[in-house]
């Protein structure tokens, strides 16, 4: 059975990370005109979002930064290690030094950007422990400074699973560690660092699971933002909802209660 709503919660952060209306969306400061976003991904504290957003039809990568995290992030800049493919599920590490994304293929391929050359050129994830070769592998998630979670599905993806790998840096190869064992694989779910918990949205709004009780599987999860409140979250987008590390503010794609992209709300 899962755990009662309040129970699964995260346990509460004082001071919170933003000052920002409890249970109520906002638009993210700078960014109020984007449109047609998806994957915002932040690095720690806050001062670095990444995101997806299409050019001439196919979804580039775009960084924009702040110089505080109570203030509005300046122009977003395209990075250059987009290609001409669709670009899809991008990570940002707790640093903003490591970006995961997914180049969009037959089959689809994750791909390791760096900040030491701006962001202008990707390698192939190399993966040990597991045959992926005929894999999509998209939905990537870092854990910690070395280790991230990804999906994995054949190439009519009638088949999803998600697992946990280690990178080596030098080497640019993951070693994948374990399957997160999932009741239901294919929502596009964010993780808190030790998978005590995850975020998903689809058509009810942002759903939160976590560990059924005695057992090790994951549950199906419970409604923790209404969609009356908080507007329609396309569960179909690149990972659609990114959560803080202090897990008090989530960051998501949507058009909001009224009109617009990228609101914030605070749980």
């Amino acid at each position: 059975m899962e755990f009662p709503l309040e129970d699964m919660k995260a346990p509460p952060v004082d001071p919170p990370t933003l000052d920002v209306p409890v249970g109520e969306p906002m638009l993210v400061p700078g960014l109020e005109l984007e449109t047609n976003t998806s994957s915002p991904s932040l690095s720690a504290d806050l001062l670095k979002i990444a995101y997806l957003k299409p050019t001439r039809g196919e979804d580039d990568i775009y960084i924009a930064e702040r110089s505080a995290k109570d203030q509005p992030f300046q122009k977003p800049v395209k990075l250059k290690c987009s290609t001409p493919a669709n670009e899809q599920f991008c990570s940002l590490s707790a640093d903003g030094t490591q970006l995961l994304f997914t180049i969009q293929g037959t089959p689809s391929k994750l791909h390791l950007a760096s900040s030491s050359d701006g962001f202008a050129t990707s390698i192939p994830v190399q993966f040990e422990g597991l045959d992926l070769e005929n894999d999509n592998v998209d939905n990537a998630e870092w854990l910690s400074d070395n280790t991230f979670k990804f999906a994995t599905g054949d190439p009519m993806y009638t088949r999803r699973k998600q697992y946990v790998a280690e990178i080596n840096f030098d080497q640019h190869i993951a070693h994948v560690t374990s399957e997160i064992p999932l009741q239901n694989p294919w929502p596009r779910t964010h993780f808190s660092a030790n998978l005590e918990r995850g975020y998903f949205a689809n058509k009810m709004g942002i759903l939160i699971t976590a560990p059924k009780v005695e057992m090790d599987e994951i549950g199906m999860g419970l409604i923790l933002f209404d969609s009356m409140i908080i507007g329609q979250v396309d569960e179909a987008l690149d990972d659609p909802v990114f959560v803080v590390p202090q897990e008090d503010v989530i960051f998501y794609s949507g058009v909001g209660p009224s009109t617009g992209k990228k609101p914030v709300g605070r749980n």
